[in-house]
């Protein structure tokens, strides 16, 4: 064995464990897979018929089926940068605990947690803990700072356009709410 060989093998290996694993897999996986059921399950057209016209309703409609989409891919995009340690995902986390504090308000702001699935007020309170809590984590978490230097951490440009795209659809879900 020569001297290379001893310097590699006393190297640590990157390898996501413990709670961040736990949040990936439990907080962001399954938890995209299960509002993302509700989100269809409860779906109906008719929920997106608007009295300020065909308009309205298309831009409403439009909505839907973003936030359909949005959740599961943003999730999966999400655990990919983690796994593969790319120098977005600590932000892309922290983004996406952002959205969901941000739909969970919006949705008790305007009231629609009576229609919305799986515990409804509860559901939406809980949403918003655990996002809290989580952010919290990616903040001060040792195993994250570690795995994911802050000096090494970039935001893509690809992750700019999202972020822009997202607070766009966002705006116009608002608008679209206040509208009907």
């Amino acid at each position: 064995m020569d001297e290379n060989e001893e310097i590699q093998f006393g190297v640590k290996r990157k390898k996501i464990r413990g709670w961040l694993t736990f949040f990936l897999v439990v907080g962001v996986g399954l938890g995209a897979l299960v509002s993302t059921f509700f989100i269809i399950t409860d779906f109906s057209f008719d929920d997106y018929l608007i009295p300020y016209g065909l308009v309205g309703s298309i831009i409403s409609f439009f909505l839907a089926m973003f936030d359909i989409f949005l959740i599961p891919v943003l999730a999966a995009y999400l655990i990919y940068s983690f796994y593969s340690f790319k120098p977005n995902a600590v932000f892309l986390g922290k983004f996406y605990l952002v959205m969901v504090v941000f739909l969970n308000s919006f949705s008790l702001i305007t009231g629609q947690y009576d229609t919305i699935g799986f515990g409804g007020l509860s559901s939406i309170a809980k949403g918003l803990i655990w996002s809290v809590i989580w952010l919290s984590y990616l903040f001060v978490s040792d195993q994250v700072k570690e795995l994911f230097p802050p000096e090494s951490r970039r935001i893509f440009k690809r992750d700019k356009y999202l972020l822009g795209i997202i607070v766009t659809m966002f705006l116009l879900s608002f608008l679209n709410g206040m509208l009907a």
